[in-house]
């Protein structure tokens, strides 16, 4: 019976074995499931970081490509804002050559119709100043004649009246 015990012992331990090799299978198992659920999850996660890396691939080219437009538009307004500095400074300078011939053909003008009424003002007081010393002269001789007539009348009186 030895053999009969030993054989059933041995059974026995082949299905204790058998049992822990099921174990280990369904934990082999299981381990192969989860590890086949993280490798989806990661071949999910790779093309989700792929997807993230070509937008912002994308968004990276948009932000030099909009960089470089903006660059391009800072440019050109400087250069712009510069042409119109020019042309300003230009027109401003045309401005004040004909501000200023124009102020000296106005002074100019000015002056002329001062000194024509000057001219008028000294012509018109020379004439008064003739028609003064007229008047002044007929005064004086309506005086003599007043003072000699009266002379001769005084006389006259006296002789034939006293």
């Amino acid at each position: 019976m030895t053999d009969n015990s030993d054989l059933k012992t041995d059974i026995a331990l082949i299905h204790k074995d058998i049992a822990q090799i099921e174990k280990t299978l369904s934990k082999l198992d299981s381990t192969l499931d989860n590890i086949s659920g993280i490798s989806r999850t990661l071949a999910l996660q790779e093309r989700t970081v792929d997807g993230h890396e070509r937008r912002l691939d994308e968004i990276d080219e948009k932000i030099s490509r909009h960089n470089k437009e903006e660059e391009d538009f800072r440019k050109e307004l400087q250069k712009q804002i510069q042409d119109l500095s020019e042309s300003n400074r230009d027109y401003i300078q045309e401005f004040k050559f004909s501000n200023a011939a124009e102020r000296e053909a106005r002074h100019r003008e000015v002056l002329a119709s001062i000194d024509a009424m000057r001219k008028e003002l000294k012509d018109k007081n020379r004439e008064q100043d003739a028609k003064i010393t007229t008047l002044e002269n007929w005064r004086w001789w309506i005086m003599g004649i007043g003072v000699t007539v009266t002379a001769i009348l005084t006389l006259a009186w006296k002789s034939f009246f006293g």
